[in-house]
């Protein structure tokens, strides 16, 4: 049966299981948001011990799983507006690229520009160096010697 779900798919079978559990465990905790959005919270007052501590452990879940899901929706829109960004470049630039062709494009721009990068790289943080001696050398040595 397992090899028979694979069929045609992209992914090796220890892949699929952790890509299955992760969805079942997300949905888990989509469904738990929902359910506690649309039905609303009863009045505990008066309540059993055993009923309040499972209700305490019920919204520990929610505000946990509310604050994945908002941080994952920040983190999709975030990622896209860089996307549209850097495509918004790219075509400012005079290369006309997909949307979701972006980044192969930027790898080829990359690694032309990868030599200039290098030497960047090393000059930068030494003028970096030289002028934090300029600016703080005579203080940092006259703080030395008190």
């Amino acid at each position: 049966m397992v090899p028979r779900l694979l069929e045609g798919q992209p992914l090796d079978w220890y892949w699929a299981l952790l890509a299955t559990f992760v969805g079942v465990i997300a949905f888990r905790g989509a469904v738990d948001v929902i359910s506690h959005k649309l039905i609303p919270a009863p009045n505990l007052y008066g309540a059993q011990t055993e009923l309040l501590e499972e209700d305490i452990v019920a919204r520990r879940r929610v505000w946990y799983w509310r604050t994945r899901f908002r941080r994952l929706f920040w983190l999709v829109l975030t990622l896209f507006a860089l996307l549209v960004a850097l495509n918004l470049m790219l075509r400012l630039g005079g290369t006309k690229v997909e949307l979701f062709d972006t980044f192969s494009a930027l790898g080829d721009l990359f690694t032309s520009f990868l030599p200039t990068l290098l030497i960047l790289g090393l000059q930068l943080p030494l003028l970096f160096f030289i002028n934090f001696a300029i600016l703080f050398g005579r203080s940092c040595s006259s703080a030395s010697s008190r």
